[in-house]
């Protein structure tokens, strides 16, 4: 069990698929209400990159606790790095997901939240230089998107 957790290969696609179920079932949702279907492209791309990082922040936090107890966490791993990574991106994210709803309302204020928390997310994926800030980028050029889609 501790193997699959540990399994860095894993994580990635068991967090797309999981978000992908999630915007499926948000689609079927959305479906009988009366929403544009601009508000339903944001909400279903917030949705599912929240899903992903937030599940990915998880195992990252989930894999470096593991490996600290076990002792097994590399000695050129800095734990004072690794471990407020993992919160900087598991926290805002699963926010990220719960602003969704506010999202679906069209309220500003959830619109001012979910662009505050994907610059906060693209910009902590830039720390490290992992290419998952180009989402937070596109989600934020989407949620201010003015022109009719």
């Amino acid at each position: 069990m501790i193997g699959l957790l540990l399994n860095e290969d894993l994580w990635f696609p068991t967090a797309t698929m999981i978000a992908l179920v999630a915007v499926i079932g948000l689609i079927f949702k959305q479906h009988r209400l009366n929403i544009s279907r601009r508000t339903k492209i944001v909400c279903g791309l917030n949705l599912f990159y929240g899903l992903v990082i937030g599940i990915m922040g998880f195992g990252h936090l989930l894999a470096v606790t593991i490996k600290t107890v076990l002792g097994t966490l590399p000695a050129s791993t800095n734990p004072w790095f690794v471990f407020p990574l993992g919160f900087a991106l598991a926290i805002p994210s699963w926010w990220l997901v719960a602003t969704v709803g506010g999202l679906r309302r069209n309220g500003k204020p959830s619109r001012m939240k979910a662009t505050a928390l994907n610059v906060w997310l693209g910009v902590v994926l830039l720390i490290p230089g992992w290419p998952l800030a180009v989402p937070a980028a596109l989600n934020v050029l989407v949620l201010n998107w003015r022109r009719p889609v």
